[in-house]
């Protein structure tokens, strides 16, 4: 139309209309160019948000997971201390567990009874070929107590109930102020392992199930296997720690080291000078 109005084949008006849809049509060009650079932002916008969002679920979808609680271990919950539903702060309490998986016995020794357990380390509990008399005196100044396997039995009216048990620890690492004794543990593996030791015939009683906690139990523990022994009845043990001993047609005194008495009997460390199976006691 420029050309035509030129050479005044075209009017005026037609030229205007003309150069108007041509600035319409540049207006236009324009607005879809700046709406294509605005597509590639709010894309980019979009995929942010995309990006975000898929974070947040799996956020969302971890502290959901972390809402479940798996216990380590079979047990009975003796306390709960949430209810469902409940908003708790992370690290709160929820429940108390009872692993009865395992059962530990807490008991108590004096020191000369402990020192009946630091005496019996069999020869092959620290892993040695041999263990001399230093190693064992090392071991018991240690925190670790001999593995000895020992039993734990409950009686009822006349009837004994045994459970097999281990020695494994202290429980502490002193002696009770109160008491001045030695507190220790022993785990029993398996609770519900139980035998009949002695069954009273007036009332024999049905095997209990399992090792109920807060029994009052009695612990035999084996010792002394390495250490040589006397048996003598309880009224030849004399007040001065001596023994009277019918020793070829003669009266020997004897001083003894008792390493346990009861009413009936005590028990006699073995010396070759003072004391042997087989000899009178008077």
């Amino acid at each position: 139309f420029q050309g035509l109005r030129q050479k005044n084949a075209a009017s005026t008006s037609q030229y205007e209309r003309a150069r108007q849809s041509e600035l319409q049509s540049l207006n236009s060009l324009q607005s879809l160019k700046n709406q294509l650079s605005l597509i590639g932002t709010r894309r980019t916008r979009l995929l942010q948000q995309k990006e975000s969002a898929i974070t947040s679920l799996d956020l969302a979808m971890l502290n959901l997971e972390r809402t479940k609680i798996y216990s380590p271990i079979d047990g009975l919950v003796m306390q709960d201390f949430a209810e469902q539903d409940d908003f708790v702060q992370p690290g709160s309490q929820l429940i108390q567990l009872e692993d009865r998986t395992q059962v530990e016995v807490r008991f108590s020794l004096r020191l000369d009874q402990l020192r009946w357990l630091w005496n019996s380390v069999p020869k092959d509990s620290t892993g040695a070929a041999d263990v001399d008399a230093r190693d064992n005196a090392k071991l018991a100044y240690t925190y670790q107590v001999p593995e000895l396997a020992i039993e734990v039995r409950v009686e009822a009216d006349g009837n004994r109930f045994s459970w097999p048990a281990l020695l494994d620890r202290y429980d502490g690492a002193g002696i009770d102020p109160r008491t001045r004794t030695v507190p220790l543990i022993a785990v029993v593996d398996d609770p519900s392992n139980v035998s009949i030791k002695k069954e009273a015939k007036a009332l024999p009683l049905g095997t209990p199930p399992t090792l109920l906690r807060g029994s009052y139990v009695t612990v035999d523990v084996p010792v002394g296997a390495n250490l040589p022994l006397v048996s003598i009845p309880a009224e030849a043990y004399r007040p001065d720690q001596t023994v009277w001993i019918f020793r070829d047609g003669r009266l020997a005194i004897e001083r003894v080291k008792i390493a346990y008495s009861d009413e009936e009997v005590a028990i006699v460390l073995v010396d070759s000078d003072a004391i042997q199976p087989g000899d009178q006691v008077i």
